[in-house]
């Protein structure tokens, strides 16, 4: 029996507008209705209030043709084709994203055609997010866009030594995003190799191009794909890592980097071992160690939060639910208990039950999981990680992943946990 109750898991077309608001200067056209647009325009100002993926401009980088089959009998394609030629005669943007707002909105109609015929007539890469089934979520949307843009790139040459990092979670320009690729690099650098940039940054198309050059790629999450097709046409070598998340896989991720620099990794290594450990030691035993917690991630963080949460903090994870419409290999997509994709009623119900039985001392979610928490669960103290997060936001560099982001981690769970 199939769980249609709300879910809050984000959706293949949240995964277009996280990837274009990582390409500073690429325009995302999708068709769809007028108050699906405002739906997401709303979402994304309070989620990203220093992007311009939905800032009102002359030139703005975020349109909609506000039109579907029902009033384009004719079909969409020919109004997304004369609406995507007027913008890159207006403003000549790095890169044209076109989207698909559902498949019942554009059935029948071939976008990713359409793609192929406007790279083919205008002078800026043009890419396709066809959502091809229902059922596909944010992931599958940064898969296609990035493996399209490795498709379609004016890839440079190969720059030796140099690393990339292919798949980075992008979802706005925010002080987390600044942190986390500042702290990439210095890893990178403490594995004795150069870092090139990453896939996404807020870069533009030409820097991307840059990076793509590079000798060595990481490819982690929705950047699998992509890593492969530049691989492919630059002969780079590829290297498929999770995220560096906490201290022990973060030490694992510089390791694998090595690459003949093991006594320098080893160096660094330890190094921000013992000095993340000093800064660390007292919360964690005073106030961080024996508590519970519940997580709901997408799959780049689920399972490397849950190590760190459990190997340097000495938390317990008893609920982990990830944000995704598939879920593992072989889950029942129809099932209605599940650890994936949970809809608001089994949210509820999951944390709920752990609530009442072992307790729950702090959830981290985003803010579509903490609105939709009820009655005593939603007294629990909330963390916010992903998209959207309307209340953590971060004016200045602060990493989330690395040596260094283990440190935010201990910060936030700290501060928000009550007084003793």
């Amino acid at each position: 029996m199939n769980d249609f109750s709300l879910r809050t898991s984000p959706t293949f077309l949240d995964g277009v507008f996280m990837t274009a608001s990582g390409i500073a200067d690429a325009v995302l056209l999708y068709c769809g209705a007028a108050c699906v647009h405002e739906h997401a325009m709303s979402t994304l100002r309070r989620h990203d209030p220093r992007g311009s993926l939905a800032t009102p401009a002359d030139n703005p980088r975020l349109i909609t043709t506000f039109t579907d089959q029902s009033v384009a009998p004719m079909g969409t394609l020919p109004v997304i084709e004369k609406t995507a030629r007027k913008i890159v005669e207006r403003c000549r943007p790095g890169l044209l994203i076109l989207a698909e707002l559902s498949r019942i909105t554009i059935a029948g109609e071939d976008l990713p055609g359409l793609a192929d015929e406007l790279r083919a007539s205008i002078e800026v890469p043009v890419v396709a997010a066809s959502f091809g089934h229902v059922e596909r979520d944010s992931g599958d949307a940064a898969t296609q866009v990035l493996a399209d843009l490795a498709s379609h790139l004016d890839v440079a040459g190969r720059a030796d030594e140099a690393v990339a990092i292919i798949g980075y979670p992008w979802t706005r320009t925010g002080g987390e995003h600044e942190g986390d690729l500042r702290e990439l690099a210095r890893l990178c650098e403490g594995a004795g190799r150069a870092y090139a940039g990453s896939w996404l940054s807020g870069q533009t198309t030409a820097e991307l191009a840059r990076v793509a050059g590079a000798s060595t790629l990481v490819a982690t999450g929705a950047g699998r794909k992509a890593a492969s097709i530049i691989a492919s046409r630059t002969g780079a070598t590829v290297h498929e890592l999770p995220l560096p998340i906490g201290l022990g896989q973060t030490a694992e991720w510089v390791r694998q980097l090595a690459a003949g620099e093991s006594e320098q990794a080893e160096k660094f290594v330890g190094a921000e071992l013992a000095e993340a450990t000093e800064r660390m030691e007292r919360v964690v035993t005073g106030r961080l160690a024996g508590r519970r917690a519940a997580i709901i991630a997408s799959d780049d963080w689920l399972a490397g939060l849950a190590r760190m949460f459990e190997e340097d903090f000495g938390i317990e994870v008893p609920v982990r639910l990830g944000r995704s419409r598939h879920g593992p290999d072989g889950a029942d997509p129809d099932a209605l208990d599940r650890d994936f994709d949970p809809s608001v009623r089994l949210l509820n119900e999951r944390l709920g039950a752990e609530l009442a039985g072992g307790g729950l001392d702090f959830i981290v979610g985003s803010s579509w999981e903490r609105r939709a928490l009820q009655g005593e669960v939603a007294r629990v103290p909330f963390v916010e990680l992903g998209y959207p997060s309307f209340r953590a936001h971060y004016l200045r560099p602060a990493p989330h992943l690395g040596f260094r982001g283990t440190v935010t981690w201990a910060e936030r769970i700290n501060g928000a946990l009550p007084e003793i």
